[in-house]
């Protein structure tokens, strides 16, 4: 008799088990979350935001085992400093945000969440305590200036080549700008969006009249933190000669009469095999 009220306990304690609400996190990374567990979403940066995205359906639990409708994505507590914000309310994609602070220091740090049900349903489910940890590091976005000594012709565009890899699991957007060489306003900045774990090309112009050389400074300034900016100092040299027109052509024309756009495009041509 004893064993069989022991079998029939531990088969209760199976199928309670079995039939646990859990949170179903869709983004950053695609884990179910237990009640009380600790999940690692990996890296961002200081001041960037990250999106924690759970589905707001239950797909077990509730008084029949048969899941039922979440009603919030609470963030609990933050480290100071930082900020939470909950999801909206009864949302199918439950989306709640943290953020740390402009400068915070490298290191690992833990925030508490909760998925609540909707209790007006009387669906039993009962609440999903849980906690996220991430790794704030300054070096998630890096940077590689390509193109740091150029020659362009008078009005010709010096066209500085730039990849920007961002290893974390929050976007971000960098600001492209300069220092060195008067420019006009509208193409002194340039906003560059760059997803989470890709790495992407870009580019900047420095347009001259002036014979000179230039040692201007290129600044990347991401929109989260200046932790996180960059400089290059790079040499331009802005020369009027037919050669270095025809090398700088290749970069594009600015403005020019139409009636010279075939003699432009030829000597764009002869560009290319003059490198």
């Amino acid at each position: 008799m004893r064993k069989l009220l022991a079998l029939v306990a531990f088969f209760v304690l199976l199928t309670s088990i079995s039939f646990a609400a859990y949170a179903e996190v869709l983004e950053p990374i695609e884990k179910n979350v237990t009640n009380g567990e600790n999940v690692y979403l990996g890296k961002i940066g200081p001041g960037q935001t990250l999106y924690i995205t759970v589905y707001g359906k239950a797909r077990t639990g509730g008084k029949f085992g048969k899941g039922g409708t979440w009603q919030i994505l609470r963030v609990v507590s933050v480290p100071d400093g930082w900020e939470g914000y909950n999801s909206k309310e009864m949302a199918t994609y439950m989306q709640a945000t943290i953020k740390p602070a402009k400068d915070a220091k490298d290191g690992r740090y833990t925030i508490a969440m909760r998925l609540e049900e909707d209790e007006t349903k009387q669906q039993e489910l009962g609440n999903v305590a849980f906690f996220v940890t991430v790794d704030v590091d300054k070096s998630v976005l890096s940077y590689n200036v390509i193109d740091k000594d150029l020659e362009v012709g008078v009005g010709q565009p010096a066209r500085v080549r730039i990849k920007i890899a961002n290893a974390g699991k929050a976007s971000d957007v960098v600001e492209i700008s300069s220092e060195g060489i008067a420019m006009p306003e509208d193409l002194k900045k340039k906003s560059v969006y760059v997803p989470a774990g890709k790495e992407i090309s870009t580019y900047y112009e420095f347009i001259s009249e002036e014979e000179k050389r230039y040692e201007p400074i290129l600044k990347i300034t991401p929109a989260s933190s200046g932790l996180m900016s960059y400089e290059e100092k790079l040499n331009i040299t802005v020369k009027s000669n037919l050669i270095g027109d025809i090398k700088a052509t290749k970069n594009g024309i600015l403005l020019f009469p139409s009636i010279l756009d075939t003699f432009y495009s030829l000597i764009a041509l002869i560009g290319k095999f003059t490198q």
